[in-house]
């Protein structure tokens, strides 16, 4: 298919110089709109990486003595009935307007707002 040059020049790159900042320009709007995402807290990634060390200890025993077997299984039974690596020892029920309440919930639910309006 032959193409005019001036048509090529005068609608073409124009045209795709505009979608092209237009998708830059997008994708800096919704980092502006989304701002840092939030910053994972300690005390949840010790319960998380303590449960995947009991996961890994129960996956690969027949791979270490039965005596180291039963050794750490034992320290870290010990260490979940006292609760050493939850992140809250006493579980707390939240009802729906308590998650309305919290500022956190509130704040990941305006992301996703943020993140549509964005696509829309």
């Amino acid at each position: 298919m032959f193409l005019d040059p001036a048509i090529r020049d005068w609608v073409l790159f124009p045209i795709t110089l505009i979608m092209v900042l237009v998708g830059v320009f997008r994708h800096q709007l919704t980092i502006l709109m989304t701002g840092e995402p939030p910053k994972p807290d300690v005390k949840d990634i010790r319960q998380g990486k303590a449960l995947m060390r009991g996961q890994i200890l129960a996956q690969n025993k027949s791979y270490i003595p039965a005596a180291a077997f039963i050794e750490r299984k034992r320290y870290l039974c010990e260490a979940y009935e006292q609760g050493t690596y939850l992140k809250n020892k006493a579980v707390k029920e939240q009802s729906a307007a308590n998650l309305m309440a919290d500022p956190k919930n509130m704040e990941m639910m305006m992301d996703g707002m943020k993140k549509q309006m964005m696509g829309i």
